[in-house]
């Protein structure tokens, strides 16, 4: 067995467990090994993870990185999550009772940001796994 192979099925078993019995994580989720299916399957056919709430500690956490991100929009590297930034938001607003969209957390930005134009070519690099020069 490749050590890469090894890490995978230890790290998922993690996963998995974590899934069960992490109250932390609040999934408490009914999963079990399938002998049948030769793989892990939900004993209870209605359980989802998305039907789980968000907790106001959790909405409150997202609310604060959407304010951050809604902060870079037009820088080219940012772009190109624009439309995912502007999904969660209208996602979040709609998981809330009330209306309380004010931001906490306001990041100084020059008016020009230096080396700038080098991003969208730094992404790339980064995303082929190469050398930028």
């Amino acid at each position: 067995m490749k050590i890469g192979i090894a890490c995978f099925r230890i790290q998922y078993t993690k996963d998995i467990y974590a899934m069960r019995y992490d109250a932390s994580l609040g999934f408490n989720a009914p999963i079990e090994y399938s002998q049948e299916k030769r793989g892990y399957i939900y004993t209870d056919p209605d359980y989802s993870i998305n039907k789980i709430p968000l907790s106001e500690e959790d909405l409150q956490g997202l609310e604060m990185a959407i304010g951050i991100l809604e902060q870079f929009k037009g820088i080219p590297a940012i772009g190109l999550f624009e439309d995912s930034i502007t999904k969660l938001a209208a996602a979040v607003k709609h998981s809330r009772s009330t209306e309380t969209n004010s931001s906490v957390l306001i990041l100084d930005r020059p008016k020009r940001y230096q080396g700038i134009q080098f991003m969208e070519d730094l992404v790339d690099a980064i995303r082929q796994k190469r050398y930028y020069e």
